[in-house]
């Protein structure tokens, strides 16, 4: 926060003002406390408001350390008129590393109202950006602490928490970041975005889905989707956030968001019918080669209903890892798994059973037991039981046997990206909304300034440059890949220098 400075006056002896016997030189300067209430800093001591006079013309300040006598008059544009009575020697040295916390706190705060970074990476910017002088940085609070006393003042200009899903949504929220193109595609409690309900039963509770055009156009042209879901980013009176993802010049770039208010089944085929009829709408086909989940029940039902058998539905193999695991933990094998090679590697052969050929698993799944002595066999015998029930059914939903992705971490990645810039304080939609909007916005346009084969050697940044056309040099990105393939490559050292070799 930069000080205003608002007045400089010389006091003497000869002013009719003054008080004071000797020449004085103030220096005002105007900032807040924590509480954001005024206070003047003169010549590096600070003053904090106390009263008025009679007719409310002149402030009275007094000296922000209780123990010292100085008070201060000034008028009502806090300009200096005098110091009251004889008193102008404060009882103690001024603080000027108080000030600098001071400073780099409203700074804070005012970014806390207006963005909605997290708190903590609010908090590390600024006192990065402060060079706070070594005083100031021995006494500074630690940094966890100045973001978690942000949440105030992040909570003070939120909108009230809707206490139900019948809540409107603003049009600033309707449409991109720049307020250019539509961003919502789709409100099950709004009118206009009705749809037919006859083959279909609508949902319980409200479902909202943002996509862009390019967004869509994307999704509807890859043969790949990848979809994930995650709760913990989910705003109040719905369930979960949904994300659907696709590869675009090998990078994952999110092509729909949805707001859903459960995990059934009427939901996920609710929501894959409005993506049909936009699918429609562009005179495009929705149906992909391959969709990849993370075996959830309710969106595995709804995609076999609702997609031809040209679809393949295929279950995240980092997810069927982790369910054996969290089963090795429920049958108290931890500690069994770490410790002894033997079990550790049966059931290790039990998670690869996903990388072999389908029609080899329940064979080579036979086999696991037959290994198996007495002891280890009853140490394992709930697993096994398990395994039996719980994956042997649908053996191809889980087999990823000649599958070239084989996880479902492109969607990971991207729902712990909003965990982050999430305020996990409290999820409000409003803020969830925007976000979307910032990052939809920077898919449908690139703004870098830098050359344009750094943008697409570039991998972690914006995805827009793989989409549309550089803004740039207009050219659109499958040309800049296939200059690039034909631009000339540089000749190394040891070329250079053979070039030049005498000949003999």
């Amino acid at each position: 926060m930069q000080l205003n400075f608002c007045a400089v006056i010389d006091e003497t002896s000869s002013s009719p003002l003054s008080s004071s016997s000797s020449s004085v030189k103030v220096t005002i300067s105007k900032t807040t406390t924590n509480k954001r209430k005024p206070m003047l800093i003169v010549n590096g001591y600070d003053f904090q408001i106390k009263s008025y006079n009679k007719t409310k013309t002149i402030k009275f300040w007094r000296c922000s350390n209780r123990n010292c006598g100085v008070l201060l008059h000034t008028n009502l544009n806090d300009e200096f008129v005098r110091f009251s009575g004889n008193m102008t020697d404060h009882s103690h040295i001024p603080n000027p590393a108080a000030l600098e916390i001071r400073t780099l706190r409203e700074q804070m705060r005012q970014r806390a109202e207006n963005e909605l970074l997290p708190l903590q990476e609010i908090a590390e910017q600024e006192v990065r950006k402060g060079l706070l002088t070594g005083e100031a940085l021995a006494v500074l609070p630690n940094i966890l602490n100045l973001g978690h006393n942000l949440i105030q003042n992040r909570r003070k200009l939120m909108p009230p928490l809707p206490q139900s899903c019948s809540f409107s949504i603003s049009d600033e929220y309707k449409n991109d970041y720049l307020n250019c193109d539509r961003l919502l595609l789709h409100d099950s409690y709004d009118p206009p975005f009705q749809i037919d309900e006859s083959l279909y039963t609508r949902p319980e509770g409200r479902i909202l889905v943002w996509s862009s055009d390019v967004q869509l156009k994307l999704m509807f042209d890859s043969e790949k989707l990848y979809m994930d879901g995650t709760f913990s980013t989910a705003p109040p009176n719905f369930d979960q956030v949904y994300i659907i993802q696709v590869i675009h010049h090998e990078t994952c770039i999110p092509a729909m968001y949805a707001l859903l208010p459960d995990r059934k089944t009427t939901t996920y085929s609710y929501l894959f019918h409005v993506l049909f009829l936009e699918a429609k709408r562009f005179g495009k086909t929705f149906a992909p080669t391959l969709i990849m989940t993370e075996f959830e029940p309710g969106v595995a039902r709804a995609i076999s209903l609702e997609f031809t058998e040209k679809t393949t539905q295929k279950g995240c193999f980092f997810h069927f890892c982790k369910a054996i695991y969290r089963n090795v933990q429920s049958n108290g094998l931890s500690s069994t798994y770490l410790e002894d090679i033997r079990i550790r590697s049966i059931i290790r052969q039990m998670m690869a059973l996903a990388l072999v050929p389908h029609e080899h698993v329940s064979s080579l799944f036979g086999r696991l037991s037959e290994e198996l002595g007495e002891d280890e066999r009853s140490q394992l015998d709930g697993l096994f039981k398990y395994f039996q029930a719980q994956w042997m059914r649908q053996i191809t939903i889980w087999n990823v046997f000649n599958i070239s992705e084989r996880t479902n971490n492109f969607s990971e990645d991207q729902t712990c990206t909003f965990e982050e810039v999430q305020d996990r304080a409290r999820a409000l939609l409003d803020g969830l909304i925007e976000k979307y909007s910032i990052v939809v916005q920077e898919q449908a346009a690139c703004h870098f300034d830098g050359q344009c084969e750094i943008n697409l050697n570039n991998r972690h940044i914006c995805p827009a440059c793989r989409l549309a056309k550089c803004f740039k040099c207009g050219m659109s990105i499958d040309k800049l890949q296939e200059s690039r393939q034909n631009k000339p490559k540089k000749k190394s050292l040891v070329e250079k220098q053979e070039q030049h070799k005498p000949n003999t």
